[in-house]
């Protein structure tokens, strides 16, 4: 009962935008500093990654930062519960944590300059020694293997985030390939031999997905949640996610005449701006909600080829996109992807988060346990061949590129040349 009225005592979401001063400032800090750690992540900190939280919790709430033993990511406490050892992946680590493998957690001299209270957070309040995804953390204990019904002295790997694990899983073990995991927002995953510098990724990892490789990390900070606020408010009908699929399937590309920005979140990549909002432009006295909703997926589809396209002119090459999670049993999302993107999608459905996660663990076990010591023989052995691959209309291309030329039009506007979306949030209403 201690803590039941400290909100900061609780867990943490990363969607949850709370902290976007803290972000600022750490923000405004780097830059001055030139701390080295800025350009493996296009420059920019999230509002959606530990440091901000921790310094959230720092400034609103000093005495539960004070008894605070550890502030550990959400896996590697999973994993601290089922075998009792404090570890940490470079997965969690490197995505969220900014360590990087050259310099590895941010220096105590940038942390006293954004709050000398700061400065011994990562030597006193962090696991410092981190490990690549398929080392061993440890074994069950008779406790974890009580929350399990697993045996006691089963091997753990050390954790990894769910998109990531989803790369995995669906088998991507080499540069070339772009995974998409979908759900209520989109992870972007893309493996590289060597580090490339440019903007637009959320992090660059070594050895934050396979090991071996450079991890690029991008997302849409929602995508999912996009459709699931729109057909919560606007959509009063039986079945309203069937009766939304069905009639905006019956339309043809362009023919809602509609565009959107798909920021109802902010934008994650490639602006990495979590205050943008979200816009529809075209309305009419005539617009129906079928053809909203399919402009919100179209939206999303365009948001993703940007992310694409950066990573292409950088000259990190996108031969194949695989998709993963809840939002592919859409067969509408999965076709305008396809025409948006114009490449075929291979479709991955099932469990490729557990599998991935499955596959991190017949590694870490190792050769004795399981037969295999590589990612690679785990993956030839466990994953299999796409469940769909759909292949993009030639006709819908075509549409879609002019559509899409318009998207960018309006996501420079926005995003870049006018501060319209930040003023409108900044508006305070009196009472």
């Amino acid at each position: 009962m201690r803590f039941t009225y400290e909100p900061h005592a609780y867990v943490k979401l990363w969607k949850h935008h709370g902290a976007k001063e803290e972000t600022r400032i750490i923000n405004e800090i780097a830059k001055a500093r030139n701390e080295p750690f800025l350009p493996y992540y296009s420059g920019q900190i999230s509002v959606e990654w530990m440091l901000p939280k921790v310094f959230e919790l720092l400034r609103n709430a000093p005495h539960i930062y004070e008894i605070t033993d550890i502030f550990f990511d959400a896996g590697d406490w999973i994993v601290y519960q089922l075998t009792g050892k404090r570890t940490r992946s470079t997965c969690n680590a490197g995505y969220k944590g900014l360590w990087v493998a050259e310099l590895g957690f941010p220096q105590p001299e940038f942390l006293e300059a954004l709050d000398p209270r700061l400065r011994n957070l990562y030597e006193t309040k962090q696991i410092t020694e981190v490990n690549p995804p398929g080392t061993l953390a440890g074994f069950l204990t008779h406790r974890g293997a009580d929350i399990t019904g697993l045996k006691p002295g089963t091997p753990v790997a050390v954790s990894m985030i769910d998109a990531h694990a989803g790369a995995i899983g669906m088998g991507i073990s080499q540069p070339g390939i772009m995974g998409i995991i979908m759900g209520t927002s989109s992870c972007h995953m893309v493996l590289n031999d060597k580090p490339v510098i440019f903007d637009g990724y959320a992090g660059m990892v070594k050895d934050g997905i396979l090991p071996g490789y450079w991890g690029y990390e991008s997302g849409q900070s929602a995508t999912g949640d996009i459709l699931a606020w729109f057909v919560s408010r606007f959509v009063k009908c039986d079945n309203p996610y069937t009766t939304m699929e069905r009639l905006a399937m019956e339309l043809k590309p362009g023919e809602s005449h509609l565009i959107a920005l798909d920021w109802w979140h902010g934008n994650r990549s490639v602006l990495m701006d979590a205050e943008l909002t979200g816009l529809i432009v075209g309305l009419t006295l005539n617009t129906k909600p079928h053809d909203i909703y399919r402009a919100l997926v179209e939206s999303t589809a365009y948001g993703t080829r940007v992310i694409a396209e950066v990573h292409e002119n950088a000259g990190i090459m996108i031969d194949e996109i695989r998709v993963c999670g809840g939002l592919t049993k859409s067969e509408l999302l999965v076709k305008i992807y396809a025409d948006v993107l114009n490449k075929p999608i291979k479709v991955y459905k099932g469990e490729p988060v557990a599998t991935g996660a499955l596959i991190c663990g017949l590694v870490a076990a190792g050769k004795e346990w399981t037969g295999f010591d590589t990612f690679d023989k785990a993956i030839q052995a466990i994953v299999g061949a796409p469940d769909t691959i759909v292949i993009p209309d030639e006709r819908a291309v075509k549409v879609y590129d002019k559509l899409y030329s318009m998207y960018r039009e309006l996501y420079k506007m926005f995003g870049t040349q006018y501060d319209i979306m930040h003023g409108l949030r900044q508006i305070e209403v009196s009472s």
